[in-house]
């Protein structure tokens, strides 16, 4: 077998390969020794058949099938002792044989690029590092005692915060009630949306029995660009509730957790959102490392590697029965991100090999410390996963990528900005 690789572009190679004739003759005796034993014919026992009937009745498919055959064992070889690393089926675009002649055909194949990665340390990056107010702290408990509040009914007239509970009737312009636009049973908090500004007006001081006429301003759904409508209903009240709220007391703050007072809450829930704007915070600085790098070392990808990785998110998308985009509007979406994605994967790879970066046995062991300080129920859980060796080497890849990503941390220049709000 003789082979030629050569590139196409970045992502797909050429390889003409020349297969001896010999070999497809030894291919083609090895199909008609097959078919000389399975054959059926009329006039001749299974099996019984001559070969020459046989090279004259499937000569043709014979030598069709040798040549396939062939074809697939030769490319697999040359793609073996060449080290090409495909992502794609071959595609065959020339053949040539005939019986005084070597097989020649030629495969175009598409494969991962071959990066050079440089300019990935030393990156100047920013880190949005966002303050934890007092307001956030005040409202988390404010929402936290709404949502222990009972609820009790009450004759007394409807006032922000009051709960209320009755029929809700659409008029038309001229104030008639229009027929089939009558809903039973609807229930509003006064203050809330949609019960806010001058609708909650409208609706305070309003008694049990009593019919009061409010509007809201409806958009409209079937042609966006049109204004909204100012729409006019008939409220009938049938009862009011009144929200009773606990006190903010040493009680209330037991509810939450081993806490004594309600400053123990308010710091529990202020180290909270510390935690989780820490988080928030690494995620954006890692996304804008990985953006330079790719800015730096950007590539080509082969389409069927993109097409691939967005048939795997429209697998697990379509599976939700509440989709509400067909596939070729998802695949639009979604192919920015997915491309990203495999770019930073191929990137971070060459990154793994120029650095040596790996994941030792106590890399795993002092991850699973770190787990039983917290549970050593959840730690004991994860042991007996990993004891499977699919996936202790997917735990291990996991762990991998985190350590590329603390090693460009430690080695980017980082200037920390400080955020109001989270963005």
């Amino acid at each position: 077998m003789k082979v030629v690789v050569s590139d196409v572009n970045s992502w797909k190679k050429k390889l003409d390969i020349i297969v001896p004739a010999q070999e497809v003759e030894t291919k083609k005796e090895e199909k008609i020794n097959h078919y000389q034993k399975t054959a059926r014919l009329d006039g001749f026992r299974k099996g019984k058949v001559p070969r020459s009937l046989i090279k004259k009745r499937f000569g043709a498919s014979i030598e069709a099938e040798a040549i396939d055959e062939c074809i697939d064992k030769f490319f697999k070889k040359a793609v073996v002792e060449n080290n090409i690393d495909i992502v794609s089926a071959a595609k065959i675009v020339k053949i040539d044989f005939n019986d005084v002649k070597d097989l020649e055909f030629t495969a175009e194949v598409e494969v991962n690029p071959d990066v050079e990665v440089k300019d990935y340390l030393n990156i100047k990056v920013e880190k949005d590092v966002f303050t934890v107010t007092d307001e956030e702290v005040e409202n988390t408990l404010t929402r936290l005692q709404e949502e222990a509040a009972t609820i009790e009914e009450t004759d007394d007239p409807a006032e922000e915060g009051s709960i209320i509970k009755g029929t809700v009737q659409e008029t038309d312009e001229n104030g008639v009630p229009i027929v089939g636009k009558r809903w039973e049973g609807q229930v509003f908090e006064l203050g809330k949306e949609p019960i806010t500004g001058e609708t909650l007006k409208q609706l305070e001081g309003i008694k049990k029995g009593e019919e009061r006429k409010f509007s809201l301003n409806i958009p409209q759904k079937d042609n966006t660009e049109e204004p909204n409508k100012n729409v006019v209903f008939i409220f009938t009240l049938e009862t009011t509730y009144k929200k009773k709220l606990p006190e903010l007391d040493a009680e209330f703050a037991k509810r939450f957790g081993p806490f004594e007072t309600i400053d123990d809450l308010k710091k529990h829930i202020r180290e909270s959102f510390v935690k989780e704007n820490e988080k928030q915070s690494d995620t954006i600085l890692e996304n804008r490392i990985i953006d330079e790098i790719i800015k730096k070392n950007d590539f080509e990808l082969p389409p069927s590697l993109v097409e691939t990785a967005l048939d795997s998110l429209w697998e697990d998308y379509s599976k939700d029965q509440k989709n509400t985009i067909n596939e070729k509007e998802f695949r639009d979406y979604q192919r920015p991100n997915a491309e990203w994605n495999l770019k930073w994967y191929i990137l971070r790879d060459e990154i793994i090999k120029l650095e040596g970066i790996e994941v030792t046995d106590q890399d795993i062991e002092d991850y699973l410390k770190k787990v039983e300080e917290i549970s050593e129920e959840e730690a004991k859980k994860i042991r007996r996963h990993l004891k499977n060796k699919s996936n202790r080497e997917k735990f291990k890849r996991d762990l991998l990528s985190g350590k590329v990503m603390d090693f460009l941390k430690e080695k980017s220049k980082i200037k920390e900005v400080k955020k109001k709000a989270k963005s």
